[in-house]
């Protein structure tokens, strides 16, 4: 995942996630690391500094 420039590695993704992206249009981020998650909506992202999103911000999913 992308936040501008800045990549952030997926660990671990809820089996709500493609579901609230599609159905709600958000999910929850989690920037802890964590391999497994019992959180359905969260996407869970390398432990590693957040960059505070401004306006403008550009926030890309990319799956290799």
């Amino acid at each position: 995942m992308y936040i501008d420039d800045n990549k952030y590695n997926i660990t671990a993704v809820g089996n709500a996630v493609n579901d609230n992206l599609k159905q709600l249009g958000h999910i929850t981020l989690k920037f802890t690391g964590d391999e497994e998650t019992s959180l359905p909506g969260t996407l869970f992202l390398e432990k590693k500094k957040i960059v505070p999103p401004h306006n403008g911000t550009i926030i890309k999913i990319i799956r290799n």
